[in-house]
C-alpha cells in the first residue's frame, strides 16, 4: 500500500512539474496557445522569441506565460540562464528520487522489524510451552520417585515381614521387576528433562541472534534518516541559490526577473511538496507501528 502511495504521489508530482520551451512568435499563435502575457515587441529588424512556461506534459489544464524576448544580442545569455535552470532543475528531480527511495527503504526496514518482533514472540511463545513441559517433567519424575520411595519402603517391610517365607519369593521378584521398571522411566525421564533444557539453551540463543540483527537494523535506520538529513540541507542550498541568482540579475529586463521570480516560487512549492510528503510518510509509518503494537 505504501509503495503504491508512494508511486501516485511521485505521478502527482511529474503532473505539476513545469517545461521550458522556446517558440517562434508564429508558432504560437498556431497553437492557440493559452493564458500569456504579451510584452512589447523588440525594435524593428529583429525576430521574436517566445519562452513558454507549460504545467506539466498532459493533455489537460496548459497553463502557459509567454515572454517577448529581444532576438539580439542578449539571447546567448538567456540561453545559457535557461539551461543552467534546467540543469538545476534535473538535479532537483534527481534528488527528490533519492529521497523518495530513502523513505521507501525506510518503511521497508520497519517491516523488517516488525517481521522480526513477531518471530521472537513466536519464539518465546514456544520457550514457554517448553518450560511448561519442562515443569511437568519434572513433577512427573518426582511422583515417580516418590512413588519408587514408597515401593522401596514396602519392599523393605516384605523382606522383613517375609524373611523366613520363601513362599512369597514370586511376589518379590515382580516387585523388584516393577521397581527396575520406575527406575528406567525415571531414567528416560532424565534424558527428556536434559533434552528439554538443551531446546531451551538453543531458543534463547536464537533470540538473542534475533535482537542484535534488529539493533543493527536500526542503526541502518539512524544513518538513513541523516542521510536524508543531509538532502534536505543540500535541497535547501540549491534554493538559496536559485534566489541568489535572482537577486544578480535584478537589473535584467523585467520580462527574466518575472520568469525567475515564478521559477523560485516553483521550486519553494516543490520543496514543501516533498516535505509534506516525507512528514506523511513518516506518519504513517508511526501509525501503522502503533496499530501493530
Amino acid at each position: 500500500m505504501e509503495a503504491t502511495a508512494g508511486v501516485t504521489a511521485a505521478s502527482r508530482v511529474a503532473l505539476s512539474r513545469k517545461e521550458w520551451r522556446a517558440v517562434t512568435e508564429q508558432q504560437h499563435r498556431n497553437s492557440g496557445g493559452g493564458d500569456e502575457v504579451n510584452l512589447e515587441h523588440s525594435k524593428l529588424g529583429q525576430s521574436d522569441e517566445r519562452t513558454i512556461y507549460e504545467h506539466g506534459r498532459g493533455p489537460v489544464d496548459m497553463d502557459y506565460c509567454s515572454i517577448t524576448v529581444d532576438g539580439g544580442l542578449d539571447d546567448d545569455i538567456l540561453r545559457q540562464q535557461i539551461h543552467s535552470i534546467t540543469r538545476q532543475r534535473e538535479e532537483l528531480q534527481r534528488m527528490e528520487t533519492e529521497l523518495r527511495a530513502q523513505a521507501i527503504a525506510g518503511s521497508e526496514i520497519m517491516e523488517m522489524q516488525k517481521s522480526f518482533h513477531a518471530q521472537i514472540k513466536e519464539l518465546e511463545d514456544a520457550a514457554a510451552k517448553l518450560q511448561e513441559q519442562l515443569r511437568e517433567r519434572g513433577q512427573t519424575i518426582h511422583d515417580l520417585e516418590r512413588r519408587m520411595e514408597d515401593k522401596e519402603r514396602e519392599l523393605h517391610a516384605i523382606k522383613l515381614d517375609n524373611e523366613a517365607a520363601w513362599a512369597k519369593e514370586d511376589l518379590l521378584r515382580e516387585q523388584n521387576k516393577e521397581l527396575a521398571t520406575f527406575r528406567r522411566e525415571h531414567d528416560h525421564s532424565e534424558a527428556e528433562r536434559a533434552q528439554h533444557i538443551q531446546q531451551l539453551h538453543d531458543v534463547q540463543e536464537h533470540i538473542q541472534d534475533k535482537e542484535r540483527q534488529i539493533l543493527e537494523l536500526q542503526e541502518q535506520h539512524r544513518a538513513d534518516q541523516e542521510t536524508i538529513y543531509l538532502k534536505d540541507e543540500q535541497l535547501k542550498v540549491w534554493i538559496a541559490r536559485v534566489q541568489e541568482m535572482d537577486a544578480l540579475h535584478a537589473n535584467a529586463n523585467h520580462s527574466l526577473q518575472a520568469e525567475l521570480r515564478d521559477r523560485t516560487e516553483h521550486y519553494n512549492q516543490l520543496w514543501l511538496g516533498c516535505q509534506r510528503q516525507r512528514w506523511r510518510e513518516f506518519i504513517c509509518i508511526l501509525y501503522n507501528s502503533f496499530s501493530l503494537s
